[in-house]
């Protein structure tokens, strides 16, 4: 579930392909940052009590049970000041076309993206 990381910042995932899991934890480990992933919202608000401090949660934005905007909600609860991204297969238009999320509060990456992009959207948002 965890790894150490040499910068210290820890990235939270949660996505229900495991194949996507797998891609982003070795992307984010060759950049230096500890992976704590989950296959479902539900395992990560159980477990989030326990994890170290998360520099940001990268949500699949659909997900069987439940998706990535209701358990942006509830990660924000317990921790208020958590940076979210999230991951789609749908266009960033289409997300705010279908009132999925507010503008204001959408970090977004489409899959499926580049490690580039990748980097360059956790720079920006990981505290």
């Amino acid at each position: 579930m965890t790894s150490e990381a040499v910068s210290g910042k820890t990235v939270l995932v949660v996505d229900d392909q495991p194949g996507v899991r797998r891609l982003m934890r070795r992307l984010l480990e060759l950049a230096g940052y500890a992976v704590v992933d989950f296959a479902d919202g539900e395992s990560a608000i159980r477990l989030l009590p326990q994890l170290p401090p998360i520099a940001c949660a990268l949500l699949d934005l659909t997900m069987p049970s439940m998706d990535g905007l209701t358990l942006s909600r509830v990660l924000r609860q317990q921790r208020p000041n958590l940076p979210v991204i999230f991951m789609s297969g749908y266009d960033r238009n289409q997300v705010l076309q279908a009132d999925l999320v507010d503008e204001r509060e959408l970090s977004f990456l489409e899959k499926p993206f580049t490690r580039e992009e990748l980097m360059a959207v956790i720079n920006a948002t990981a505290i």
